[in-house]
Order: C-alpha cells, then sequence, then structure tokens
C-alpha cells in the first residue's frame, strides 16, 4: 500500500494513556509498548495509536484505506452484480462478545504467503503459538512475554518456510513450501509413546532439538510434487480413537496421516488444488475447498463425493464445521460477483442445496474460520483489518425457521464460467462505495422493501473487531472459548490482540429474567 506521508501508519507514535512506563512514545521493535483495556480512552485505539497525534480522525483514514487497499486478490476475472450481493444477510454492529484485554505492539508476525492465514493458533489459555521467522513462537497471556517452541535452525530445518500451521490435541504441526511438515508435542516431548519403533522411512529426529527444549521434533515430506505446498492442517481424533492430520496440499491431494505412526493412510485426489479441508465433528465428512467454485462434501474413508456445493465466484481458503455438526462454513475470495464474494456461506447439512445464510465482508477476502468449541461463538478473519464475531444462538434460530428449506422465489442470475487468470489485485469497485462512506463497524440495516430475501435475515447481530493490518490467523481458547486471539501482521503495529468473553452484568441479568 502507499499513502501520503501524513497517511502512513508507520509515521504515527504508539501511546498508551497510563502515568506508567508503557506513556512513553514508541516506534521501535525494541522496546514494545503494552495496550490494556484501560488505556482505550481519549483518542487511543488497541494498537496503540494515537490519533489526536493525526492530522486526521480515524474515521477518515478507514475511509481513505477501504477505498485505496491493494489485498484484493482475486483468481477469476470478476464480473460485479450489486443487485446479487445485496441478498447477503444485512447485519447490525455493535455487539460485544469478546472485549480487548491486552496488546504488546509491535511484534513482528510474518506472512509467507498472501493467501494461507492460519499461522496463530491457542494451545490452550498459557500458550498461544504464532509463526516467526524460520520458528514457532509461544505468547504467555499470563507472563506476558514469548518464547521460543521450536526452531527450525537448531533442528537443521532452515530452509522450510512455514506455509500453515496447526496446534491441536497436545500436537504442533507445521507445513511448508515444499511439502514439507514438522511435528512436535510441545506438551511431554513424546511423538509416540507406544510405537516409536514403527516410524516412516521418511521422519527423522533431531537430537539438538531435544536437548535444547525438551521436545522430540519430527519431521518429514507428506509430497515430493514440484508443486507441493501444503495449504492447510487439521488435527482431529478418527472414529477408531487415533490422532490423525488432514493435510491439504496445492498438489491436489488431501492426506490423512496418523501421527502415532506418521504413515499417510489415506490419499484422495480431487480436480484441483485443494486449500482446507476440515473434518466434522462425527468423523464422517470433509469439506473440502480449493482452487475451484465449488465446495466438495467428501465421505472422510473413501473420498467418495457426498455433494457439491455450487455459488461460489471465485477460489476458496476457509472451511469449518460447527461443533454440533449441522452447520459447515466456507470462506471465499471472490471479487463482487454474486452474493459469496468474499463472505462466508453457511449450510444446513439437511439441506445444502443452497445455504441459509450469507455473511458479507467489510474490505477483503475471508481466509479463516473458527468455531468456539462450546458452539456459542463462529467468527470469520478478513485477510485485512476485521475479524467478524457472531453469536450461534441467532444463526440457530435462522436455521430453526428453515426459509432455506423452501424452494426460493428468487433466483439468481447464473454466474458466468470466466476464464481463469493468475492472482490479480483488485480495487474497490463502484458500487461498493456505499460501503466506504458507513460508519466503521459491518453493514448498514436492510432496505425491507428490497426485491429480493437477505439470506439470514434484515436484523443479524454482529461484533465488527477493526483495526489495521494484515490478519495471521484467529483463534479461540480450546474447550470453552473464552479468549479470542488475532494474529496482527502490520509492519509498524503488528502484535497479538487478547479479547476476553464478556459476561452480563447484574443489571442485564436482572433484565433477562423479567
Amino acid at each position: 500500500m502507499e499513502f501520503d506521508t501524513e497517511w502512513d501508519l508507520s509515521d504515527i507514535e504508539i501511546q498508551a494513556s497510563s502515568a506508567d512506563a508503557r506513556t512513553e512514545p514508541q516506534n521501535s521493535y525494541s522496546t514494545p509498548v503494552e495496550i490494556c483495556a484501560s488505556d482505550l480512552k481519549n483518542d487511543i485505539d488497541i494498537q496503540g495509536i494515537d490519533w489526536s497525534q493525526m492530522s486526521v480522525t480515524r474515521e477518515e483514514y478507514r475511509r481513505k484505506r477501504t477505498r485505496d487497499y491493494r489485498g484484493n486478490y482475486t483468481n477469476l476475472t470478476p464480473h460485479p452484480h450489486k443487485e446479487i450481493r445485496q441478498t447477503c444477510a444485512a447485519v447490525i454492529p455493535g455487539s460485544i462478545y469478546y472485549a480487548f484485554r491486552y496488546a504488546k505492539v509491535p511484534r513482528r508476525i510474518p506472512i509467507v504467503h498472501f493467501q494461507l492465514r492460519n499461522l496463530l493458533w491457542a494451545a490452550n489459555k498459557n500458550e498461544i503459538y504464532y509463526a516467526g521467522d524460520s520458528s514457532v513462537l509461544s505468547w504467555s497471556p499470563i507472563a506476558k512475554r514469548s518464547s521460543t517452541t521450536l526452531d527450525l535452525r537448531l533442528n537443521r530445518l532452515q530452509d522450510v518456510r512455514i506455509s500453515t500451521m496447526c496446534a491441536k490435541l497436545g500436537i504442533l504441526m507445521l507445513g511448508g513450501f515444499n511439502g514439507e511438515y514438522v511435528l512436535q508435542r510441545p506438551s511431554d516431548g513424546i511423538v509416540s509413546p507406544t510405537k516409536d519403533k514403527q516410524r516412516s522411512a521418511s521422519s527423522s529426529t533431531s537430537p539438538s532439538a531435544s536437548s535444547r527444549y525438551g521436545r522430540a521434533t519430527r519431521s518429514g515430506f507428506v509430497t515430493t510434487s514440484y508443486n507441493g505446498i501444503t495449504n492447510h492442517i487439521d488435527i482431529a481424533e478418527a472414529r477408531q480413537g487415533t490422532i490423525n492430520a488432514i493435510i491439504s496440499s496445492n498438489d491436489e491431494f488431501v492426506r490423512i496421516m496418523n501421527l502415532d505412526e506418521l504413515k499417510i493412510t489415506c490419499s484422495f485426489k480431487f480436480p484441483w488444488a485443494v486449500n482446507c479441508s476440515t473434518l466434522s465433528p462425527d468423523k464422517r465428512m470433509l469439506c473440502v475447498v480449493g482452487d475451484d467454485r465449488e465446495t466438495l462434501i467428501a465421505d472422510a474413508q473413501s473420498g467418495e463425493i457426498l455433494s457439491t456445493l455450487r455459488g461460489h465466484a471465485d477460489y476458496s481458503f476457509a472451511c469449518a464445521w460447527s461443533p454440533c455438526g449441522r452447520i459447515v462454513a466456507t470462506g471465499n475470495q471472490g471479487e463482487a460477483l454474486d452474493p459469496t464474494d468474499k463472505t462466508s456461506r453457511l449450510y444446513d447439512v439437511r439441506n445444502m442445496s443452497r445455504p441459509f445464510c450469507l455473511l458479507r465482508r467489510k474490505l477483503s477476502a475471508i481466509r479463516s474460520i473458527r468455531f468456539s468449541d462450546d458452539g456459542k461463538f463462529m467468527a470469520m478473519a478478513e485477510a485485512a483489518d476485521f475479524v467478524h464475531v457472531l453469536e450461534m444462538a441467532r444463526l440457530h434460530e435462522i436455521l430453526e425457521q428453515g426459509d432455506h428449506l423452501v424452494p426460493p422465489s428468487y433466483t439468481p442470475p447464473e454466474i458466468p464460467q470466466y476464464a481463469h487468470s493468475y492472482a490479480q489485485p483488485m480495487d474497490v469497485d463502484e458500487e461498493e462505495q456505499d460501503e466506504i462512506e458507513e460508519s466503521s463497524g459491518g453493514d448498514s440495516a436492510a432496505n425491507p422493501s428490497s426485491s429480493q430475501p437477505r439470506i439470514g435475515g434484515h436484523d443479524l447481530p454482529c461484533q465488527i473487531i477493526d483495526f489495521f493490518g494484515e490478519i495471521s490467523g484467529i483463534s479461540f481458547t480450546p474447550g470453552d472459548g473464552e479468549q479470542l486471539y488475532i494474529g496482527n501482521a502490520h509492519e509498524s503495529y503488528g502484535c497479538i490482540l487478547e479479547y476476553e468473553r464478556t459476561r452480563p452484568s447484574i443489571g442485564n441479568l436482572d433484565s433477562m429474567l423479567v
């Protein structure tokens, strides 16, 4: 991005408002500044930017950034259809499900691939893993400091460029640009306590890593294809009780790896590069998205295609299942071609022929989607600046209304089959200038007289977290989902944003009981 000097965030001083050491203006990685909830007063925001020192207001800068943002990429030729876009659910911003708690600014959080944004994971309440330069670091919200969990250089893996990562069920696993994987059990240092002798020949152990961090590190290749970048990794327990990794690769394969034996137990070939695949809670189905408009639901055992979800305008990079298994969500990078473009599309597994809710973005493509383990919230991260949080109770209300189960009275125009092209940056089109004029936070309320129904309703409450910077990943804490962490990769104001779930006050509880 290019801005005039007076608009450039790199020239803004980081400023905390408290009367301690945090009040000192900083603009250097060597002396981080802490921002707490109590600092959010006057004109200081969650990144410590003091807007009173700027020649423009935050709202003015937001409008300019929205207009000039150059991070919107498409792989298929765009074609705007404002009429169709207006069928997306109209959200009502302003809900506060998670409140800002803490950030230490600035922090270097690199993003190696502009479309892959799964580089931050909350392993538990006090270990938030995030990718660094040839390493994985762990942020401690209690100690408020980072430490190195995995240094690839000490494991003779310095050539591995981290494209994606996952931390679940006590396992940390990385994927690389050349089909590599690196695996570690940070909790106990043992990859397989009972089957160590059955390791595949492609895996290796680094004594230096074990001696340095007390943890065994395994590495190998899931593919040696020239186009074998690892796009996504999901770790889940299989129906047989084994812990498996579901690995999505650019060579058009989804591979299932038994993490006890480090062996590929099955491989499923698809007609396009696979960008993300996730296992349903009942362990029976895979949701698969990639370099195509279609989303596929496949049998997790055989790879047989069970259902094809159509309607997207471009490639998808995110998908997720709700913990109850009734909802599957996808995220697309398209450009104003149909209502799914740069949005999340939510399906009811009882009828996946069309979505029951369409959720729009504010600025850029939806790159990652997460559900809290307790099933109460869903979060969608755009490529930059915005994270959307929705309450699942409201989505279940829409689900139970069953409007999506009735044949639609309005049929959107058929999407033209445009030719493929290389990924290209897209400007905000003229039809989206109305969004730029909206206040920061979300879509304006829908016009009830609109000729097309809003898929998801006219009054969907939503919290929209607003900041500046590319997003490396988002993660709820496992189990209770009490905390939400956001990786912000801004060059000057990057940080891990910590949010904590809000609770009704006593007054609110009284009103709820009336």
